[in-house]
């Protein structure tokens, strides 16, 4: 739970580093105004037990940390600034959805009833199901790369490792890249910073390729 709230609080501060770098270089009271709030929700929220960054909470936090003299007031903060609570109190708020659901066992998560739910919510649910079997195959895969040595043709291992692979294959297409003649590239609908591969599954195809190298190193030559 600790990775998926630094995950929370991460996005929250990609979007008002978005926000400041947006403001015109020239205007320093907005750029100042919008780090001191910025400052202020963030150690709202990113607390051992979050607190939901209001208005009169960010003033009274803000005039305690800079002074009266120099942090903005209410009306300035609705009107100038709104944008910065609103990033913060999304973040808190998935906090507290996030800490108040007890967690599901993988076998509970297969048994729940999508019959009852809207088209929507049937939509979403089986979206995150799919995409936590994707996970597990290729965690499966990984764990076969890792562990294991020149597997057999027919052995579950294999199957393993070309589940774990297919997930990876069918991400390409999802994600915006393409394939030619010549190479797998990026392409105008794949988003700036997408991952081509987990540095993990990368690592271990790698150490999967040089036991095969050793592997067929060490087997005597047909001449022999």
């Amino acid at each position: 739970m600790t990775s998926r709230i630094a995950d929370i609080i991460k996005v929250a501060n990609k979007k008002c580093l978005m926000l400041t770098q947006n403001e015109p270089e020239e205007n320093t009271i907005s750029h100042r105004n919008l780090r001191m709030l910025w400052t202020i929700c963030q150690g709202l929220v990113h607390r051992p037990k979050p607190m939901k960054p209001t208005v009169p909470l960010i003033i009274e936090e803000g005039i305690a940390k800079y002074g009266e003299d120099i942090f903005p007031m209410t009306s300035t903060i609705y009107n100038d600034y709104p944008d910065i609570p609103r990033i913060w109190r999304e973040a808190y708020n998935s906090i507290r959805n996030m800490q108040s659901v007890d967690p599901m066992s993988r076998k509970d998560l297969d048994k729940v009833d999508t019959t009852i739910m809207s088209e929507g919510d049937r939509y979403n649910f089986l979206e995150v199901r799919r995409l936590l079997e994707e996970t597990e195959q290729q965690n499966a895969a990984l764990r076969a790369l890792l562990h294991g040595k020149g597997p057999d043709n027919d052995s579950p291992q294999l199957d393993a490792i070309v589940d774990g692979l297919n997930v990876w294959v069918d991400r390409m297409d999802r994600l915006g890249f393409g394939l030619d003649e010549l190479s797998l590239h990026v392409t105008g609908k794949t988003r700036p910073g997408t991952i081509i591969m987990d540095a993990d599954l990368f690592k271990a195809i790698k150490h999967f390729v040089d036991d095969q190298l050793r592997s067929r190193k060490s087997r005597p030559s047909p001449d022999n």
